[in-house]
């Protein structure tokens, strides 16, 4: 019975630590997005402002106006990237947990 369950430990670290991997590949594709987002943003923010006219002020809010869908784009994309980075901390301590009942596990049987 201990064999079993020794091997089932290990076969769910295996899987938890591709998880994982995939997990970082993913969290690297989402950072270059939100990356990409916030220079859009940026530059048609800079566009519009200058483009403005009008007190500081003004040219501010009417930026912000005109830059709505890259300002959503780039929330969301904020947003992606959280989420992404918190799958990967709840994978991380899955797998650390595991770890530990495996090492547990493996005193019990030696």
């Amino acid at each position: 019975m201990s064999d079993f369950v020794q091997v089932d430990i290990e076969a769910e670290i295996v899987r938890l630590n591709s998880l994982l991997e995939h997990a970082t590949q993913l969290m690297a594709k989402r950072v270059r997005e939100r990356a990409e987002c916030r220079v859009r943003h940026k530059v048609a923010y800079a566009r519009a402002y200058l483009g403005a006219s009008g007190a500081v002020e003004e040219r501010k809010q009417t930026a912000v106006l005109t830059v709505e869908n890259e300002l959503r784009a780039l929330e969301v994309a904020e947003a992606v990237t959280d989420a992404a980075q918190e799958a990967g901390r709840n994978l991380r301590e899955q797998l650390q947990g595991l770890r530990s009942i495996n090492a547990n596990h493996r005193a019990l049987i030696s």
